[in-house]
């Protein structure tokens, strides 16, 4: 499959899409498939967005969609959980991770996908524990001082759960591109949609 600015998106890339977020927000809503902090596809879901939808504004629409959607439930279920004060750092991150999907968008390449997985991980960690240090306040389960010391025992405390995101990130990101090509290499109608 021809991946190129075009006005038209692949009815494949649109139905893998929102088969992800909703794939996404069960991962992050359903207790038994939460396995571990920090394990979502959200991240994989950003990047595979950014990297396939040509329509800039659903790029970004799809992954802060389910997002929401999945904060909402979360908020609903067990409040506090689902929105809180740092969370604008959260999606700030995802908005980022777009980004990454766009600079290599067109490419089948595994390197360049794999690269931009772990780029989108290592990103997440940097602005999600920037957002907890700067958002910081007396109430927070863990206090850090306003200063270079505190930021670095921030990012410290947030070490033991970057392995769940990259984790997830490359399983999801893997099982997203590596699907969709797959699907897309087998697929022997090209219908499109507007």
């Amino acid at each position: 499959m021809q991946l190129s600015n075009s006005n038209t998106q692949s009815r494949t890339t649109i139905i893998a899409l929102i088969a992800i977020a909703i794939l996404s927000i069960l991962v992050r809503t359903v207790p038994a498939l939460h396995l571990w902090p920090n394990f979502s596809p959200i991240g994989a879901l950003a990047l595979f967005s950014g990297a396939l939808f040509w329509n800039k504004k659903w790029m970004f629409v799809i992954p802060v969609g389910a997002m929401s959607a999945s904060d909402t439930i979360k908020e609903i279920t067990a409040p506090g959980t689902g929105f809180y004060p740092d969370m604008v750092y959260v999606y700030a991150s995802f908005f980022a991770i777009i980004l990454l999907g766009m600079i290599i968008k067109n490419t089948k390449r595994p390197l360049s996908i794999l690269g931009a997985s772990i780029a989108g991980s290592v990103l997440f960690f940097l602005v999600t524990n920037f957002g907890a240090w700067m958002m910081n306040n007396p109430t927070s389960f863990i206090i850090y001082t306003r200063n270079f010391s505190g930021l670095i025992a921030c990012y410290a405390s947030g070490i033991p759960f970057f392995k769940y995101t990259l984790f997830s990130d490359l399983l999801f990101n893997g099982v997203f591109f590596g699907g969709y090509y797959l699907l897309s290499a087998n697929s022997s109608v090209k219908t499109t949609v507007a």
